[in-house]
């Protein structure tokens, strides 16, 4: 059996030998495109202006320089305030709890307006548990339980004065122990 020459060794083939020889020609042309091939035209053709010399008078102290007219069709970059920006930011997460009141507070009868220390308490609740977060909800046929921080509750625990209402995979329900 003859042996095989160094194409057949390769794997070339006459159709793969004329395609690496166009792509070779497209190499060369870029390159020389690229650096620039002919040397015969200068780099470059402008010239420096002539520097013009003029003497100022001073400006007396109460006239301001002259301004640039301010065209109706200039365009400017839009004013945002910092509200509207936080509020239409896309890459903040959405807090789980809107809480109408910066702080609650309650009228005593006397016309006074007192602060609600149980609803200020509250809010710190939900707040820790909120950042503590739902590690896990685990849902099987007959028992539903989420972990939250490191404790484990199911329907109808007391978690830090809330019962646990409802689990379903979107979250945890909680209600006020007293009002529940």
């Amino acid at each position: 059996m003859a042996e095989a020459g160094w194409l057949d060794k390769i794997g070339a083939t006459p159709g793969k030998l004329v395609l690496i020889a166009g792509l070779a020609v497209v190499l060369v042309a870029a390159i020389v495109l690229q650096i620039g091939g002919d040397s015969s035209t200068p780099v470059s053709t402008v010239r420096p202006r002539p520097v013009r010399r003029s003497v100022r008078q001073p400006a007396a102290k109460d006239q301001q320089p002259p301004q640039p007219p301010v065209t109706e069709t200039a365009k400017r970059w839009p004013t945002y305030t910092l509200e509207s920006v936080i509020q239409h930011d896309p890459f903040a997460v959405s807090p789980p709890f809107r809480f109408p009141d910066p702080i609650p507070t309650v009228k005593a009868g006397n016309g006074e307006i007192v602060v609600d220390e149980a609803a200020v308490r509250r809010r710190e609740i939900v707040s820790k548990l909120v950042l503590e977060g739902i590690d896990v909800i685990v849902v099987s046929d007959n028992k539903v339980a989420a972990v939250i921080g490191a404790r484990q509750v199911e329907v109808g625990d007391v978690l830090e004065g809330f019962v646990v209402v409802h689990i379903d995979k979107n979250g945890v329900v909680l209600a006020d122990q007293e009002s529940y």
